[in-house]
């Protein structure tokens, strides 16, 4: 008997969140970290007067 190793291809609805965090373009960067780092997570969507205009904010923490 073959076994076979079904090859899966990811999609993008298992590794997105739902529930993202925004910050508005506004805010300095201090108060993004702050922010990432009292929620616990690497990324923030930044939003323009409520409409999400610009790409999403990384800070990666060493």
């Amino acid at each position: 008997m073959v076994n076979r190793v079904r090859e899966v291809t990811p999609i993008v609805k298992n590794f997105m969140t739902t529930n993202g965090i925004t910050i508005d373009a506004q805010k300095t960067v201090i108060e993004a970290t702050k922010l990432m780092r009292q929620q616990g997570i690497g990324d923030l969507v930044v939003v323009r007067d409520k409409i999400l205009k610009v790409s999403p904010l990384t800070i990666v923490f060493f």
